[in-house]
């Protein structure tokens, strides 16, 4: 199930609209306490896991995802760092 249709489906039972933010807020919550388990998402939505194949798959993913999050975190570290980009944001100089 896709955050849009959860979105929809939330307003349509209650009229309460929510966005994306509230839903990934929701799914953390509902993972991180064990409310339900092995709740996973890929490009197509939320889904239950029906077998170890698809945790691990999704656990390798997000290994990388979270590698490549610390790869660019330790070079935006190093350039800030070293200078090597002169930034401006609202008069604010950096």
């Amino acid at each position: 199930i896709t955050n849009a249709e959860i979105c929809a489906h939330i307003f349509d039972e209650i009229g309460v609209q929510i966005n994306d933010s509230h839903i990934r807020a929701i799914v953390n919550d509902l993972r991180n306490n064990d409310i339900i388990l092995l709740l996973l998402a890929d490009q197509k939505g939320h889904f239950i896991a029906e077998n170890g194949k698809q945790v691990r798959e999704w656990i390798s993913t997000h290994e990388k995802k979270i590698k490549s999050m610390k790869t660019t975190l330790v070079s935006i570290k190093r350039q800030l760092k070293q200078k090597k980009v002169y930034c401006e944001y609202l008069g604010t100089k950096f």
